[in-house]
């Protein structure tokens, strides 16, 4: 299924990094940060949601957003309650893949837009 989601997603114009299981992942957000994550919950569940528990709760690393791909109904519930900012049903159809990663990726740009009007504000004031 991976190789799947990532032709999807190279199909939809972004570029793809793939990662066999967390470990690999971790190593690979800290030689390069990414915009999104995308886990396939599917294999190795609880592994994922405490690799995306564990990049919420270091502070050393920017908020990176993810959204998880399962087939359990309560996926959704474990997912958000890491931090995931979206969740989808597997079997994943092309369209709704790319259209949840454009929706989780400009509300992710307009937080960060809105953050840095709102700082120099702040560190106005401060001073």
């Amino acid at each position: 299924m991976r190789g799947l989601l990532a032709r999807h997603l190279r199909e939809g114009g972004y570029d793809v990094r793939r990662a066999a299981d967390a470990v690999a992942a971790g190593f690979a957000v800290l030689a390069a940060l990414p915009g999104l994550i995308v886990f396939d919950a599917q294999t190795h569940e609880l592994e994922w949601l405490r690799f995306c528990a564990t990049l919420r709760a270091d502070r050393s690393i920017p908020r990176i957003p993810a959204l998880f791909l399962s087939a359990e109904e309560d996926g959704m519930q474990k997912a958000l309650r890491v931090g995931a900012a979206g969740w989808l049903t597997t079997p994943v159809v092309k369209d709704r893949l790319l259209t949840a990663v454009g929706l989780v990726l400009r509300r992710q740009a307009a937080l960060a837009a809105e953050a840095s009007r709102t700082q120099p504000a702040l560190h106005h004031a401060v001073r």
